[in-house]
């Protein structure tokens, strides 16, 4: 019997700060204080429109290409707050 290992992804809590339809990115301030954190249009769930002030819940993950930190799993919490 081998040692299993679980995942546990934390959800973060934050509020859309920008967000620009056009060029498909935008920018999340964390509930919880710290730096804005960028996220792209490939983070957001199916069908999801983001707009300014809207709050989310997502996860930290990796950028593949560039190494840096950045949102993914988008979901829309509630409306403008």
């Amino acid at each position: 019997m081998g040692v299993r290992w679980v995942s546990v992804v934390m959800k973060q809590q934050g509020t859309v700060k920008f967000y620009n339809d056009n060029k498909g990115y935008g920018f999340i301030i964390p509930s919880d204080g710290g730096d804005d954190v960028f996220f792209g249009r490939h983070s957001l769930a199916t069908d999801v429109k983001i707009g300014l002030n809207d709050v989310v819940m997502y996860e930290m993950g990796t950028d593949r290409k560039t190494g840096k930190l950045q949102a993914r799993n988008l979901e829309l919490v509630d409306g403008p707050a």
